[in-house]
């Protein structure tokens, strides 16, 4: 009887435990980690959104100054809002994004950034602050 409790007694302890050992392994932060098995993911979105906060800041700065004509600001804001709304796509899925996906993400904060650099270098040389707002 006392063999029939005692093995009782440590099957429950090891089906007790096997939820535990079971249970995904959880990173640093909210986000869970992503499967061994799945393609190479990173944690990208803080250095994207860091990156957006910045860009964002100098196009207001911009607009604020001057420098920067409406339509360049309304055209700006657009492909900021449309790489927002792309990344956001990206972390739908697992919270995380793959590394083709941050690259895409990179290659369009980069053709943002090219063309405000471009529109604040044309107000610089018609004169500093533009009229007709």
């Amino acid at each position: 009887m006392k063999k029939i409790l005692l093995t009782l007694a440590a099957g429950a302890a090891v089906l007790a435990a096997m939820p535990a050992t079971a249970a995904p392994s959880v990173g640093p932060g909210p986000r869970p980690r992503p499967p061994v098995s799945s393609p190479p993911f990173i944690d990208a979105s803080r250095a994207i959104d860091a990156r957006r906060m910045e860009i964002g800041r100098r196009i207001d700065m911009g607009a604020r100054r001057r420098t920067l004509t409406r339509r360049e600001v309304r055209d700006l804001r657009y492909r900021m809002n449309d790489i927002a709304m792309l990344e956001r796509q990206y972390l739908r899925s697992n919270n995380f994004m793959s590394v083709q996906e941050a690259r895409v993400l990179d290659r369009r904060l980069d053709f943002v950034e090219q063309m405000l650099r471009n529109s604040l270098r044309d107000g610089d040389r018609r004169g500093g602050p533009r009229r007709g707002w």
